[in-house]
């Protein structure tokens, strides 16, 4: 493994580093469980999770050539159209043409969200923390607990979507073999579970994802402790940098932690 750090890589390195470990993460079940689907060309990354969730079905690592531009929309609208499948545009630095936006909105497809790229030097990270009181966190390994991380992520949307509870019942079936680059980490506060994070290994960096807190449960450092709890697992497994998109209300949570913004990913729909 080349371990990324930053400090010796160029900002494209890291750059080119955070968007790839978002893309193995997004894609990694869909390439590994029979019911769903990855196109993965020098052209573009789409990933048909064969649910009906945005949170599930991208496009994303565009390169189309400027001349065949609106070919290729067509062709992405047109896959997941036929299938009634919604479907998220990731679009970031190094996506092309340079008027990609542009074409996406004239076919209709709208930015509904920013999320900015960054990183951070995991190999200056010392950051004692105490959990907060009754805090108990641990690494996901059976079937209860996987579904207790899906309800957890499910209650990101009312109703809770049922697409987050199918995904994570699929992923279950590989979810637990020690060879895979994802750990999955639930926090208990008694026998509850009560918040999410989740570590994606690859690209030479450490992608923190997946980090819920219950509505009742924020403002006290839970989500902060999750990040924490996996950040320090990365780097004792020998990952100098750690990568993540942060929401807009989480980006100065994290810049206080020590993450530094390196880009911005936009989201179309």
């Amino acid at each position: 493994m080349n371990f990324i750090k930053l400090g010796q890589a160029t900002e494209v390195e890291v750059i080119n580093a955070i968007e790839s470990n978002m893309c193995g993460h997004i894609s990694y079940f869909a390439r590994h469980l029979p019911a769903m689907a990855v196109i993965d060309t020098p052209e573009m990354l789409l990933i048909d999770s064969k649910l009906r969730s945005d949170t599930f079905n991208f496009v994303c690592r565009v390169n189309f050539p400027a001349s065949e531009v609106v070919d290729r929309i067509d062709f992405a609208i047109d896959y997941f159209q036929k299938r009634n499948l919604p479907v998220a545009w990731w679009i970031g630095a190094n996506s092309q043409p340079p008027n990609l936006t542009k074409r996406l909105e004239k076919h209709g497809i709208k930015q509904v969200e920013e999320a900015p790229g960054m990183a951070m030097d995991l190999s200056e990270f010392n950051q004692n923390y105490t959990l907060p009181p009754g805090l108990e966190i641990r690494r996901v390994k059976n079937l209860e607990e996987i579904e207790d991380y899906a309800n957890i992520i499910a209650s990101c949307w009312n109703p809770p979507d049922f697409c987050v509870i199918e995904f994570y019942r699929q992923a279950a079936a590989i979810a637990f073999r020690p060879e895979i680059p994802v750990q999955f980490y639930i926090g208990y506060l008694g026998n509850e579970a009560i918040a999410t994070t989740e570590l994606f290994l690859d690209a030479g960096v450490a992608g923190i994802y997946g980090v819920v807190t219950l509505a009742k449960y924020r403002k006290r450092g839970i989500g902060t402790a999750m990040t924490l709890a996996a950040l320090f697992d990365a780097k004792k497994q020998g990952y100098q940098t750690a990568t993540l998109q942060a929401s807009e209300d989480g980006k100065n949570i994290y810049a206080s932690l020590g993450f530094r913004q390196y880009c911005n990913f936009y989201v179309y729909q």
